[in-house]
């Protein structure tokens, strides 16, 4: 999940400081996923996300969705 979470930062898909539901991440996952591998398989880029972004994910609260939320 922190591996994703420093991605989504680099895609500039979240932001530092701020809460975010699972869902959401999830929902950014499936639909960036092409994106997200070709950051993931590129040794520069993946040595930007460890070296800036990976230490920002503490940063970051990922919620649970809501009880009952979309019901």
């Amino acid at each position: 999940m922190q591996l994703l979470l420093a991605v989504l930062l680099y895609l500039n898909i979240l932001a530092p400081d701020n809460t975010y539901y699972l869902s959401f991440i999830d929902a950014e996952e499936a639909l960036l996923a092409p994106t997200i591998e070709l950051v993931e398989d590129d040794p520069v880029q993946m040595e930007i996300v460890n070296d800036i972004y990976m230490p920002m994910v503490q940063r970051i609260i990922v919620a649970d969705d809501l009880s009952g939320y979309g019901d």
